[in-house]
């Protein structure tokens, strides 16, 4: 489910790229065309409205309002865990629509890389694209744990008993 109507951003997308893109600033936007398109960037934007919803009506956020700290930073430390999660759980999705985005384009990129080696039978260097992609997916979850590790205090606790400290 996307906020923005599709037919909108392939019209944007259309003017800006009539050409392929020559650089990494045009490519760049490109693949911020894409996150818009394919809901990621709506996803991110309905998950933490949803959590700061849920946070102005929690206690702690009353009497921190109640005594004038400002709200913003109160709510950040709470919406760095959602928003990690929202970008963790899409990148596979974005890394995938990007093989799309850069044949229909012509932008030469790994996306594209990848399509010619399928389409020559080049299985090593398939496979080798394959196992790069599986892994920054896997940095993404990594880099979850670590928000997650340094945002709740619930889990320092429990990896503190696990290790016996």
């Amino acid at each position: 489910m996307s906020l923005l109507p599709v037919f909108l951003l392939g019209y944007i997308a259309l003017i800006v790229f009539a050409v392929p893109p020559d650089g990494w600033l045009p490519a760049l936007s490109a693949v911020v065309i894409l996150a818009v398109g394919d809901g990621m960037f709506s996803d991110v934007v309905l998950r933490v409205e949803a959590e700061m919803q849920a946070l102005r009506s929690r206690d702690f956020m009353h009497s921190a309002t109640l005594r004038g700290i400002p709200m913003f930073r109160n709510l950040l430390p709470h919406l760095a865990l959602p928003l990690v999660e929202a970008a963790a759980s899409r990148m596979a999705f974005l890394l995938g629509g990007i093989v799309v985005l850069e044949k229909v384009l012509g932008i030469p990129g790994i996306g594209w890389i990848g399509y010619r080696a399928a389409q020559e039978g080049d299985f090593i260097l398939l496979l080798t694209i394959t196992v790069l992609i599986t892994g920054l997916v896997a940095v993404g979850y990594f880099l979850l744990d670590m928000v997650r590790l340094v945002v709740d205090p619930r889990v320092r606790r429990g990896s503190m008993r696990a290790t016996g400290k």
